[in-house]
């Protein structure tokens, strides 16, 4: 069976913008950014369970910007309208 990878961008949050690459996840915690860039490898984003400064992301599809739902981690403690209301605002 084939894996699939996905990039996600992330909304909210530290980790607000970044791109992050998931394979078949729906929930994750990601360390904030330390070197500044802005495309992780899930071995460098995710934080050992007991650290405290990473943040609990969850795959949700958003209608973007651009008038079409796409699928994003959102902060897993955000509402849908929450991160909807912080996408366009964004523009």
């Amino acid at each position: 069976m084939a894996t699939r990878e996905r990039t996600y961008r992330c909304v909210g949050g530290r980790c607000d913008g970044m791109l992050h690459t998931m394979v078949e996840e729906r929930r994750i915690r990601l360390s904030p950014p330390q070197d500044g860039t802005l495309l992780s490898s899930p071995e460098r984003a995710l934080a050992p369970s007991g650290e405290a400064s990473g943040t609990d992301y969850d795959v949700r599809r958003l209608l973007a910007p651009d008038g079409k739902w796409h699928e994003f981690l959102l902060l897993s403690s955000w509402t849908t309208m929450q991160a909807a209301v912080w996408l366009n605002r964004r523009r």
